[in-house]
């Protein structure tokens, strides 16, 4: 089964159980839609709004690296792990790793839920294409949590 947090408090053991029945269902019920509200509140419908406006790729290489570049709400690009939960937006550097007042960005909550749907655009880049791309938005995977 899916697992996104290691370590499970309440909101993160009622947010995985509202991913996997999305999982299963391929759609966001009413319960589903209730629990995101709850818990992300108003960045629910900004993360929907990228899913509707099919602004998230899931990027590989033939080494089986993957990242996702979701086209945010003014147009800018980013760059985000999902396994790590990382993001190279501001939000998520002020809000998730600086203050702590959030565990993750609407970029991520989008990624997540469209993963969830499979409602992914996929693209396969060459190793060199993909090593530009990390490089370019400074990502070192290797160096993550």
């Amino acid at each position: 089964m899916f697992r996104i947090f290691k370590a499970m408090s309440a909101f993160h053991m009622v947010f995985e159980n509202c991913i996997d029945e999305m999982s299963s269902s391929k759609k966001i019920s009413d319960l589903s839609m209730n629990i995101l509200l709850q818990i992300f509140g108003e960045m629910t419908v900004s993360a929907l709004a990228i899913l509707d406006n099919k602004g998230i790729t899931k990027c590989s290489s033939p080494s089986n690296q993957i990242i996702f570049q979701v086209v945010g709400s003014c147009d800018n690009i980013y760059t985000c792990l999902k396994e790590e939960l990382y993001c190279n937006c501001l939000s998520f550097q002020n809000n998730v790793i600086l203050k702590g007042s959030h565990f993750l960005c609407k970029h991520l909550l989008a990624i997540i839920i469209s993963c969830a749907l499979g409602e992914n655009q996929s693209k396969l880049y060459s190793e060199k294409e993909f090593n530009r791309m990390l490089s370019f938005n400074q990502i070192n995977i290797e160096n993550l949590p």
